[in-house]
């Protein structure tokens, strides 16, 4: 008996082509301010003698850096009966738990809560086309709940709490 494996066989669904990330160019003083904390947290580092630390704080300076100059390709989406492709690897329904609609930097984008791999949950940008929006909510409203609030992550909870010990 053959078994048909879900990349070989015709699927429907929904195929649309969008950035890999929501993107924004940062004004110049964003990298003044990176590279002024730099220094700074270097500075503390030194005096407390953590040296491989400082190596540390310039390698993440440099990831912001480069994340805030570098556009992100185009990348071809996909959702189907088997799932959601991302990234040219498949996500199947069995693994997602819900999914909701997420504005990230004026982007709106779909965040879909997976229970494998020790990922929380996948960012996939939407198209711009709001039949197309419709037409993939539609089509995975069939598959997995809907969420109207999605969850807040430890990284938002703490600067909600941040946001709201000091006044901003």
């Amino acid at each position: 008996m053959e078994t048909t494996h879900p990349h070989n066989t015709e699927q429907k669904g929904i195929e649309w082509e969008a950035p890999a990330r929501p993107y924004i160019k940062h004004p110049s003083y964003y990298l003044r301010f990176l590279i002024v904390m730099g220094f700074v947290i270097s500075c503390i580092l030194l005096l407390l003698r953590d040296y491989v630390f400082i190596v540390g704080v310039w390698m993440v300076v440099f990831v912001l850096y480069v994340r805030n100059q570098t556009k992100p390709e185009h990348i071809k989406y996909k959702i189907t009966d088997f799932g959601v492709y991302w990234f040219g690897d498949i996500v199947p329904y069995v693994n997602i738990h819900a999914f909701s609609f997420v504005a990230e930097h004026d982007v709106e984008t779909l965040r879909i809560y997976n229970e494998s791999n020790g990922i929380v949950y996948l960012s996939l940008v939407l198209p711009d086309d709001e039949s197309k929006k419709k037409a993939i909510r539609h089509y995975l409203e069939q598959k997995v709940p809907y969420l109207d609030e999605p969850p807040k992550g430890d990284l938002e909870r703490i600067s909600t709490w941040i946001s709201r010990l000091f006044g901003f």
